[in-house]
């Protein structure tokens, strides 16, 4: 499905009624830095790699559910061979056009960071490569628009997600009903071509228009609990002191690149989080 959805949008790209120059003078335009990514921030004004937090950092205190992310295909977003290798070759066909509506989806902090640029050979840091990770996910405010391809608009105000008692001594935190609802994973796993809206990829869209909405399924259902195929209940803690819960969601995300995963992890050690991951909390100084 990868394959065919980047042999469209190269064909879209390539025949769309924008020519190539005119879509380059988008890519240049200050008052759109993310173009033709979904992506929005603040102002439109490109943000900090300094401003996110290490998923490390986050580990210090959510350590399984940072050792469930690091072992899945969020995490390895950014080093998924198979995207790489897709990659390279429609941005070198289109000269860099698709630089930014790809990446967007598979390492966002990069394009919200303004590290990459259009047809050059881009330096992402660090923090850029750890995928889609924690303060891109909490962070996110709210899905922009319609539901297609990477509408999100980010917040950095309050870190947020699906419990409405929740409280930390590390940040501020607020009740996100997006994150309890399919919405908030159709916002990447919906993909349309960023000009002419044919769709490329279209699992949100699929689930929408299928039988599981109306039986009260959602991706979270199937895909963040032990359930794989049906909820079920996954009783723990979200953080160290954190209360007992009947359910906290897993962030192992399970799905058919579950392969993948098993690959990446076979190179490379997930390893549990450290002072030598991240600066450690105030309060543990």
């Amino acid at each position: 499905m990868a394959t065919c959805g980047m042999v469209v949008l190269l064909l879209g790209l390539l025949a769309s009624g924008l020519s190539a120059q005119s879509l380059a003078n988008k890519l240049a335009d200050p008052q759109d830095p993310f173009f033709p990514s979904r992506l929005s921030a603040s102002e439109n004004k490109a943000l900090k790699a300094s401003d996110f937090e290490d998923p490390g950092d986050c580990g210090e205190c959510h350590e399984q559910i940072y050792m469930q992310w690091q072992g899945g295909m969020h995490a390895n977003a950014w080093k998924d061979p198979t995207y790489t290798a897709l990659h390279h070759i429609a941005s070198k066909e289109t000269k860099g056009l698709t630089d930014r509506y790809c990446i967007a989806c598979h390492t966002p902090i990069a394009v919200l960071a303004g590290e990459i640029k259009p047809g050059e050979d881009s330096k992402v840091s660090e923090i850029s490569k750890k995928g889609v990770q924690c303060d891109f996910c909490h962070y996110r405010l709210r899905k922009q628009g319609d539901r297609k391809h990477g509408r999100h608009l980010l917040s950095r105000a309050y870190q947020k997600g699906p419990f409405k008692d929740s409280e930390s001594p590390a940040h501020q935190t607020a009740f996100s009903e997006l994150h309890t609802r399919a919405e908030f994973c159709g916002m990447c796993h919906d993909v349309y071509h960023p000009v002419n809206g044919l769709p490329l990829e279209k699992t949100y869209s699929e689930w929408l228009e299928g039988p599981y909405p109306s039986r009260g399924v959602k991706c979270q259902d199937c895909h963040m609990t032990p359930g794989i195929t049906h909820f079920q209940q996954n009783p723990g803690k979200a953080a160290i002191d954190a209360p007992q819960r009947e359910h906290i969601w897993s962030h192992n995300i399970v799905g058919v690149n579950a392969a993948m995963a098993n690959y990446l992890a076979s190179s490379s050690t997930a390893k549990r989080p450290s002072s030598g991951s991240g600066r450690q909390p105030p309060w543990r100084s």
